[in-house]
């Protein structure tokens, strides 16, 4: 799945079936990161790892979570998190989709907001280029 092109395969007559393409990342909720699995077998990670498996800092409060919104724990806002996903899926996404195409931000105020978020962001600075991007 990482590499993003399907196996060739054959068709009954024998002929290559069609490559199949697509662009995958993976989220982990792992408590060791890519970069400390990897050295614990004296290896380092490319630029195309950093690339496929996204690792997203959390330093909230509540770990992921600034605020647990009135629920007793992160793990009970969570689990809720969860079923209200299962229960609604989807509904959201073409009203956020409008909304944010309604805005009027000039595309210098995006780019300063990006280089700003990027600044913050506790990833070392040294990362590949393509990792960086992501």
């Amino acid at each position: 799945m990482c590499n993003g092109v399907s196996k060739l395969r054959s068709q009954q007559d024998g002929a290559l079936d069609k490559r199949y393409r697509w662009r995958t990342i993976f989220l982990s909720t792992g408590e060791l990161t890519l970069e400390e699995l990897l050295l614990g077998i004296n290896q380092s990670v490319s630029a195309g790892q950093s690339v496929r498996l996204i690792e997203v800092p959390v330093f909230s409060k509540y770990g992921a979570f600034e605020n647990t919104h009135g629920f007793t724990s992160a793990k009970e806002f969570a689990e809720y998190l969860s079923a209200s996903i299962g229960k609604y899926h989807g509904t959201f996404i073409k009203s956020w989709v409008e909304a944010l195409s309604n805005f009027d931000c000039p595309n210098n105020e995006v780019i300063k907001e990006y280089k700003d978020i990027r600044e913050q962001w506790p990833w070392p600075k040294n990362i590949e280029r393509q990792a960086n991007n992501v």
